[in-house]
């Protein structure tokens, strides 16, 4: 007697590879092009949508990205957002870099650690970037 098989349905089915990592990597590059948006501001700042998505994205899905996502990312971030080329492409990176170490030493996380882990990147690539804006002519951002 032969087993008769039911046909797959969309709920067994494994994702494919193109939306398991097009999804959150089309989320990270939308959150980058949000600077595209014209928002009027005393100062041309906004917080790094870009790189808060990355990190929430590391955080709910730890091996999803790998680690070197950050320099692809972080370079059309820096292209789209005017950065000086390389800055967003290194603090991306050394973001990738300190969730993958707390990663490995870390089994367990509870909700109050991944928002302070979250939350102290922000910071860091927030002052960062502010230093790096620092000794550059304010000229450049003004718009005549």
């Amino acid at each position: 007697m032969a087993v008769e098989r039911l046909p797959r349905t969309s709920i067994d089915k494994p994702p494919s590879m193109l939306r398991l990592l097009g999804i959150p990597i089309a989320s990270i590059m939308l959150g980058s092009m949000l600077v595209l948006l014209p928002v009027i501001t005393e100062m041309p700042w906004l917080p790094p949508f870009g790189f808060m998505a990355l990190v929430a994205w590391r955080q709910v899905q730890r091996n999803l990205l790998p680690v070197w996502i950050g320099v692809p990312l972080g370079l059309f971030d820096d292209l789209l957002s005017g950065q000086p080329l390389g800055s967003a492409i290194f603090l991306w990176t050394l973001g990738c870099l300190i969730l993958d170490v707390i990663d490995r030493r870390m089994v367990w996380r509870e909700i109050w650690t991944e928002w302070g882990i979250a939350a102290a990147l922000i910071t860091c690539n927030l002052t960062c970037f502010r230093h790096h804006l620092s000794w550059m002519p304010v000229d450049r951002y003004v718009y005549r």
